[in-house]
């Protein structure tokens, strides 16, 4: 007898509740007024914004405020003028603001003015800003961002003794009129215990008529410093410099304009030659020397400004700084050339040829913010870029924005870059295999350089980005193709069916590519059929190679670097891994390019072909797991100091970081996760603040995972106790319905795609269901209940 095998099929509408907890932060908008901040502030919970609404309104405080918690205070978007802070307390030694803590504040879009005299006030403020926690371990964070700080009786910003601050960023910010320093990043006196700052950076900001110096530095060693493109005028008098930084060794001052100080012995003073002042101009100082720093591309000349006795320093059409910076812009605070936009930021959900229609829509030197985290941003075109662009993870995704092609060509570029414009591409992830997608075949190149220009100067920059499945080289120039420099740093690099990168055609037969400058810093490459890095034909072009980490490429057949013509080359700090290659693992040009400081282990030929050669080891690094492209150093690596830095050989990311716990966040559905303070290595108790924001026709459903409380709210908290894995679950805003099965006999239903939970899926989605008998003996006869057919699958 022959059994047979009955199906009943059955669709059920499912009902959903849907319980949408409210957001954490909030945003307190507050009118001009009388100590309407302070209150504001004091009903504010961590993390919320103080937004004020009042264009060039009065916002007076009869009392010193203090900030211990997140906070962000901004003038509401499209004033035309910012809103005005004034103390008008009784006070005459005052402070606006107290940071105490380790809080996160910033100020955005405000004019700080000290002198609330003319409304009460006892005397000037003595500083904006008070940094005083008075705690060597603390971590705050302070940002000033788009503000205007002025007549004030003292420093502007001052942080006290033994405050720790993890970082003082302030940014397109004009500081004037102070009866002292401007900003200083100690106390003021060299007796005091150290301010223990660990990062300061002051970019496109204006100081001008200051008693003492525009900023000033001094007590603390570790500190490093950044200041780009300011303009300093009329600062120090006849008895100060411009800027000083005392015992500090990490300070770097470029792009600057230094213009007006009569002091008799320096108009800027360093600690030591391990400071750098490049790319910046000088006019009207009584001495033109800069103590103690390593000093370069400096121009003496007037930069014609406008009218800056009065504070107008915008450039004259002919003045000689325009496009002097090493970046090719003005020199000085970008703000006052006139040809100069700053960048419109272009946000791009994930979706099809949706990077393409931002590109065509983007002015030159616009930013493409790709807003998705793990989205797939895919193109049924390759892409030629021919203007300034960048283009860019969004900052705080925990999962990169994914790129692929899908298109039909079988030797496609995603991006062909021609002309010379200055391309950045951030925190992606370039995938060479669409084909799941729809491509007829992986894509050859992630960038094709190809202007035909020998006189080109393009600049091309990569900064942490994952590069992986194509089927040639990864990044390649085109023959005659003129390049100024070719940047790397922080990526990746893997899986390629030739070599990873070339800095020539790939035939040394074909004209060379001009280019002048390849850098590679902190980078992997493994699993290549030919070299990770290749190079030839010309021989002007210099070469950086440091801490990198190279596995398994070449194979039997190749080495894993390979520098042919090229004379001036330096590859240190790095780490050769596995090859099979007879003949040699490196091939260099001459002894006129330098190996050293790098490591080489489980090679068939050990030899260094023509370099010259020192402080090489051959010593295993013990990865955690490189077949599987995990190269963690081991806690007990022989190369975790060998770098001629003292740090580890090879691509530092793979360090481990002791004491900290990694939090990893995973997306489900279409949506991004932020953390503040952003990751994903954290000091045990932390607390982080996760924030899931659903994209269109979406909504945030739960957390998964690690703790975070609440589950439900999509801002939540994690205390980083142990290194955890944390899910966002996102759902469609669509209608939901269950398709549930009855077997009648022996065998099972597959579904495709897989459903949701409780096995529903949302409205319009087409669901095969294939009936699998389990038995030889049974056999499918039917579907029945809300549909009848004898076809199957269904």
């Amino acid at each position: 007898m022959n059994e047979h095998l009955r199906f009943l099929f059955s669709l059920v509408i499912a009902s959903m509740l849907v319980i949408t907890a409210g957001m954490a932060q909030t945003v307190h908008q507050v009118d001009a007024g009388t100590d309407v901040l302070k209150a504001a502030i004091d009903a504010a919970a961590p993390g919320d914004i103080i937004e004020l609404t009042t264009s060039g309104g009065m916002y007076l405080s009869s009392e010193q405020i203090e900030l211990d918690k997140d906070l962000t205070i901004r003038a509401a978007e499209g004033l035309e003028e910012k809103p005005v802070l004034k103390y008008v307390g009784t006070s005459t030694g005052a402070y606006m603001f107290k940071v105490v803590s380790s809080p996160k504040v910033v100020f955005k879009e405000i004019e700080f003015d000290g002198d609330g005299t003319a409304e009460g006030g006892a005397a000037k403020a003595k500083y904006a800003l008070r940094l005083d926690n008075a705690d060597t371990l603390g971590t705050m964070i302070v940002k000033v961002m788009n503000c205007t700080l002025h007549d004030f009786n003292e420093k502007i910003i001052k942080p006290y003794a033994n405050c720790g601050i993890d970082s003082l960023i302030v940014h397109n910010s004009t500081f004037y009129n102070g009866s002292k320093e401007g900003v200083t990043l100690y106390t003021g006196s060299s007796s005091d215990p150290a301010v223990r700052l660990k990062y300061a950076e002051f970019y496109n900001c204006t100081f001008y008529g200051f008693v003492r110096e525009g900023i000033k530095g001094d007590t603390y060693p570790d500190a490093k410093v950044l200041v780009n493109h300011c303009t300093f005028y009329d600062c120090g008098g006849t008895g100060k410099a411009l800027i000083y930084f005392d015992d500090m060794i990490n300070v770097e001052v470029k792009n600057s304009l230094f213009v007006k100080n009569s002091y008799g012995s320096y108009f800027a003073r360093f600690e030591s030659a391990d400071n750098l002042f490049h790319h910046n101009a000088v006019w009207d100082v009584v001495n033109g020397g800069v103590s103690n720093a390593t000093v370069s591309d400096t121009l003496h000349a007037d930069p014609k400004f406008a009218d800056p006795v009065n504070g107008d320093f915008t450039l004259a059409d002919d003045s000689p700084v325009l496009g002097m910076a090493e970046d090719g812009h003005a020199m000085g605070d970008l703000r006052w050339d006139p040809q100069y936009l700053m960048p419109k930021v272009i946000k791009v959900e994930a979706g099809t040829d949706v990077i393409k229609q931002a590109i065509d829509a983007a002015e030159p030197g616009d930013i493409i913010e790709l807003v998705t985290s793990g989205g797939l941003y895919l193109s049924t075109d390759q892409i030629t870029i021919d203007k300034d662009i960048t283009i860019r993870g969004a900052e705080g995704l925990y999962t990169k924005p994914i790129l692929k092609y899908i298109g039909s060509s079988t030797g496609a570029y995603m991006f062909k870059v021609v002309g010379s414009p200055k391309i950045m591409v951030q925190n992606l992830e370039f995938d060479g295999d669409g084909t799941a997608e729809g491509a007829a075949a992986k894509a050859k190149y992630a960038f094709r350089l190809d202007n035909g220009d020998v006189n080109g100067t393009m600049n091309v920059k990569i900064d942490n980005c994952d590069f992986h499945d194509f089927n040639e080289k990864i990044i390649k120039p085109y023959p005659d193709c003129g390049i100024d420099s070719l940047i790397v740093h922080n990526s990746t690099f893997s899986n390629g069916a030739k070599e990873g990168i070339t800095l020539y055609s790939g035939s040394s037969s074909d004209p060379q590519v001009n280019l002048d400058y390849a850098e590679f810093f902190n980078c992997t490459f493994y699993g290549f059929a030919r070299e990770g890095i290749k190079g030839d034909t010309n021989p002007n072009t210099v070469v950086r190679v440091n801490h990198c980490t190279f596995y398994d490429c070449g194979k039997s057949s190749k080495g894993m670097i390979y520098f042919d013509d090229m004379a001036d080359v330096e590859v240190k700090n790095s780490l050769f891994i596995k090859n099979s290659y007879g003949d040699y693992f490196s091939r260099f040009e001459s002894s006129s390019s330098l190996f050293h400081h790098n490591a080489v282990w489980d090679v068939v030929s050990w030899k260094v072909s023509s370099a010259t050669v020192s402080d090489t080891f051959h010593v295993d690094p013990k990865f955690a797991d490189p077949d599987n492209g995990d190269f963690t150093l081991a806690t007990d690596s022989p190369v975790l100091s060998l770098g001629d830095d003292g740090q580890p050989l090879g691509d530092i990311r793979w360090a481990e970081h002791p004491g900290q716990y990694r939090l990893s966040i995973v997306v489900e559905g279409s949506g991004t996760v932020t953390a503040d303070p952003a990751g994903p290595y954290y000091d045990p108790g932390t607390v982080v603040t996760l924030t899931a924001t659903p994209s269109p026709g979406w909504k945030f459903s739960a957390w998964e995972g690690a703790v975070a409380f609440p589950p439900d709210n999509p801002v939540a908290t994690v205390t980083m106790d142990d290194a955890k894995v944390v899910k966002a679950v996102f759902e469609t805003t669509a209608p939901k319905y269950a398709v549930n099965v009855e077997v009648e006999g022996i065998g099972h239903v597959e579904y495709s795609p897989e459903p949701l939970e409780g096995n529903r899926y949302d409205e319009g989605t087409e669901v095969t269901l294939t009936a699998i008998q389990d038995s030889a003996t049974w056999e499918f006869v039917e579907w029945s209940g809300d549909t009848s057919s004898t076809v199957n699958p269904l």
